[in-house]
């Protein structure tokens, strides 16, 4: 009997043991916090399978190294308050409490092969933290310096013609939100009253004390972006002024549907245009995805990977 209530307890004790065991491994697995070192294999596998054209060199770089990740945020996740909404004095969800591990995110791992100027791509998309991130594409890509001061200046056009310009047609003001100009040009139309309350506004004490300290008087040049019409003898032209002699700091005065005949005979010769003074422009860097909250997951470094040694986030 003694033997018996000893197998009992010893059996007993090891199902105690093998349960606790269980239930340990289940609430470690559950609190995990970051899983990028996943989607990293899943996208290295992925590319591996689908990615046609790669040398065998390239195909090991994608392999055996580590890779980056660009990140941009698609939409925040707010968690509804457990009360009725009565309660709060709330109308807009951006006013519920934010839960930023959930955000959903569009997350690509990144590969830059040595001897291309080209990057392997993997999409996808998942939670901040890259949990239930599943790659849906492949691609080779090049990324291309931005013109940040051209994209601006089309983005105000674009913006001005929607609001503004409401005798225009659809297909043109869409010609202007979608397409860029035909083309950007020196030009003097003639509107002086508002050159003269630009100079006022842009100018500050110190540096109108610098210009006079130069004797020379500030450069105003005024810059046109063009887009055609839909009347082929007629142009949409946007008019604004700028210090630099580019589009660098270009700020929009006016805008009209011009004849092409009209507008011709305001451009500036190339004698007129080669005394202009162009102001160096800061370097262009790479154009990548933007993080809109970057303090969320600013700085974090992706767990050790049995391949890889981790990888980095950048977000941008």
């Amino acid at each position: 009997m003694t033997t018996d209530w000893s197998k009992i307890r010893r059996t007993a004790v090891r199902t105690a043991v093998f349960a606790c065991a269980c239930l340990s491994i289940s609430i470690l697995i559950a609190c995990r916090t970051d899983y990028t070192a996943d989607a990293v294999e899943s996208a290295r596998e992925y590319a591996l399978k689908n990615l046609r054209g790669i040398t065998a060199s390239q195909r090991e770089f994608v392999r055996f190294t580590q890779p980056e990740i660009y990140e941009d945020l698609v939409f925040p996740k707010y968690v509804t308050p457990l009360l009725e909404t009565g309660h709060h004095k709330v109308e807009k969800m951006e006013h519920f409490p934010t839960a930023p591990g959930l955000d959903l995110m569009h997350s690509c791992v990144v590969w830059s092969p040595p001897g291309t100027n080209a990057k392997i791509v993997v999409v996808g998309d998942g939670e901040r933290n890259m949990q239930f991130w599943k790659p849906y594409r492949v691609l080779i890509k090049e990324y291309l310096p931005a013109d940040t001061a051209f994209r601006s200046a089309c983005a105000v056009c674009a913006r001005y013609a929607r609001n503004g310009m409401l005798y225009l047609s659809e297909a043109e003001r869409d010609r202007i939100r979608f397409s860029d100009p035909e083309e950007f040009c020196f030009t003097k139309l003639d509107i002086p009253e508002l050159v003269e309350s630009l100079d006022q506004e842009l100018e500050s004490e110190w540096e109108k004390y610098l210009q006079a300290l130069k004797g020379d008087p500030l450069q105003i040049s005024q810059i046109s972006l063009i887009w055609p019409a839909d009347e082929k003898d007629k142009r949409i032209v946007f008019s604004g002024y700028t210090r630099t002699g580019s589009l660098m700091g270009w700020q929009l005065i006016t805008a009209e549907l011009m004849k092409k005949g009209k507008l011709d005979a305001h451009r500036l010769t190339k004698e007129e245009i080669e005394e202009i003074e162009v102001l160096p422009v800061p370097e262009r860097g790479l154009v990548f995805p933007v993080q809109l909250e970057v303090e969320r997951t600013s700085g974090r470094t992706a767990p050790d990977s049995p391949q890889t040694g981790g990888s980095l986030i950048l977000n941008r």
